[in-house]
């Protein structure tokens, strides 16, 4: 893919290639490993056997096809230089400070009538009001919001960054009072160091400019990131189980079963995509009836979410999204009326038509994914470190849950995919001007070139 962006200065940079692999690593590594050692643990809970390990060599076919077709797929230009000028005054406005205080007013009054379980209860947004459909739909805009700005930030090229960081204490305030879920901490996580942290400290921190630090200097940092980063762990899984089962339900749990129980079935549950990816290979590969059900979820959901939005609401599908059918297909508990369950990348793949054609087409989609990724580390001196990685990675992650899903067209999961694209490709062509008489933007290294139209690698 290709966009008009800022001319790259080194080699090409491969983050993209590499967020694809640590999603991987994440969510199907530990889980083929657990699979192994432990299968009675995942086949007590998912509609899966215990001797179905080779089933995981879907993951390495499937990486296989998309760094083949990265390389072997041309470049696509993206010709439409408004739309992207477009997007940077977008999120660079400072209409953003107004948009930020009335999240919090949003979030204050989600936090008292709704709380951190509303997901659960099986609430529909057209049943739970206007302010909470404004706040949900909102959310997708404000962590794309974040991810520009701290592409920029790692750029080196951040117009007013103490207004920024103004409006990003405001929105991760709001995003903090209406937590919802487990990975609603990731980007709070990513704002608060914007927040924290000068743009200066964060291109430091992401962006490799060749220099040698003391190994003494690097091993403390690792030593004090460690334990940060495994209560970060803990904490992004203690607020899915709290948004599962509510805080008094937690606490209930932890006295009746304790920590070890508890750290095991947490284990499992994040399985649930490998566990999707096993089961489907093992019972549905060859059932072309159920790619029938699949394909009439957008066929009937579309015309349901149109006549919710016109308040003269058609009955509802029995099946609402690509996340329920997976649940159904892969628990063995399937008794939670509205709970759904993310297939994740590769089980996608399954779900998107008959083998091999559907894994195709995620492996094209995954491949636009990566190109767009990469196209902010191409605009810019340096190498990502592990951090950009993660935070590509994070920023990402999303998008690769449910691609399926988008086909709805109505609901917020394709503001967020639309909103992280622009994101990423707003981020990679802001230049140090905007236009010959606008006052340039706060430059924090002089080698970042001006933007021209260049090819993603």
């Amino acid at each position: 893919m290709s966009v008009p962006r800022a001319a790259p200065t080194g080699s090409p940079s491969h983050a993209g290639q590499l967020l694809v692999l640590i999603y991987c690593a994440m969510t199907y590594g530990p889980q083929f490993v657990l699979h192994i050692v432990n299968p009675g643990a995942l086949t007590e809970r998912f509609n899966m056997s215990a001797d179905t390990q080779y089933f995981a060599l879907f993951v390495p076919f499937f990486l296989l096809l998309v760094f083949g077709l990265n390389m072997a797929l041309p470049r696509v230009a993206l010709p439409a230089r408004v739309l992207w000028k477009w997007s940077v005054r977008m999120f660079e406005s400072r209409l953003n400070t107004l948009l930020a205080l009335a999240l919090i007013g949003l979030a204050i009054s989600f936090s008292i009538n709704e709380g951190i379980s509303f997901r659960h209860r099986g609430d529909l947004l057209s049943e739970a009001g206007l302010s909470v459909g404004l706040l949900i739909f909102a959310k997708p805009y404000v962590v794309a919001w974040g991810i520009y700005h701290t592409l920029l930030a790692m750029r080196g090229v951040h117009p007013r960054p103490v207004e920024a960081r103004i409006q990003a204490l405001l929105f991760v305030s709001a995003l903090i009072v209406s937590l919802t879920g487990s990975l609603d901490a990731l980007p709070i996580l990513w704002m608060l160091l914007f927040v924290v942290w000068s743009p200066q400290r964060i291109r430091a921190f992401m962006i490799d400019f060749g220099q040698k630090r003391a190994t003494l200097k690097r091993t403390f940092l690792l030593a004090l990131a460690t334990p940060f980063l495994a209560l970060l762990a803990v904490g992004v899984i203690a607020i899915g189980l709290i948004n599962k089962v509510g805080v008094e339900g937690t606490r209930q749990l932890i006295d009746r079963i304790g920590i070890g129980t508890i750290a095991e079935q947490i284990m499992v549950r994040v399985s649930s995509s490998y566990a999707s990816m096993i089961s489907f290979a093992e019972y549905r590969l060859p059932d072309l009836g159920y790619y029938e059900k699949i394909a009439r979820i957008p066929v009937e959901n579309i015309p349901y979410r149109l006549s919710l939005l016109m308040r003269d609401p058609l009955p509802r599908p029995e099946i609402t999204q690509v996340t329920r059918l997976n649940y159904l297909s892969y628990e063995t508990d399937t008794h939670l009326e509205r709970a759904g369950a993310s297939p994740g990348l590769v089980s996608s793949a399954f779900f998107a038509a008959p083998f091999p054609l559907g894994f195709l087409l995620l492996a094209i989609y995954t491949v636009v994914i990566m190109r767009v990724a990469n196209l902010p580390f191409d605009a810019q001196v340096g190498k990502p470190r592990l951090a950009a990685a993660l935070f590509a990675t994070s920023s990402v992650y999303p998008l690769f849950e449910t691609p399926v899903d988008y086909l709805i067209l109505i609901d917020p999961a394709i503001l967020q995919f639309l909103l992280v694209i622009v994101a990423f490709i707003a981020a990679s062509v802001r230049p140090a001007r905007l236009k010959a008489n606008e006052p340039a933007g706060r430059t924090l290294s002089a080698s970042v070139p001006p933007a021209r139209a260049g090819t993603s690698r």
